[in-house]
């Protein structure tokens, strides 16, 4: 599509203490999306300028929750990007988006 994507573990970005670095980053370097992981976290923000995506973890997720989750993207029709996070309740249980 239309978008400019990097994806990154995100540690070299530090993004335990924030996303700013990240954000600056993908600004600097005109990237629309930004999806990165290392902290195990569900995570979406959406900007006028960028986007930033964690899919958060399957394995071993680290929210307060500890509820496995994992990230859906897609490109509709006008070729317009939607993200939601999915859900499981446990490894057993049905898939809840």
């Amino acid at each position: 599509g239309d978008y400019k994507v990097l994806v990154v573990h995100g540690h070299t970005f530090c993004v335990y203490r924030g996303v700013e670095r990240l954000k600056q980053y993908a600004l600097q370097n005109h990237i629309d999306i930004v999806m990165f992981g290392h902290t195990h976290k569900p995570y979406i923000e959406i900007d006028e300028d960028v986007t930033v995506l964690n899919p958060g973890s399957v394995s071993y997720p680290r929210q307060s929750d500890h509820m496995p989750t994992f990230l859906i993207m897609e490109i509709d029709d006008e070729g317009e990007a939607h993200y939601g996070h999915g859900y499981y309740k446990s490894k057993f249980s049905e898939l809840k988006i």
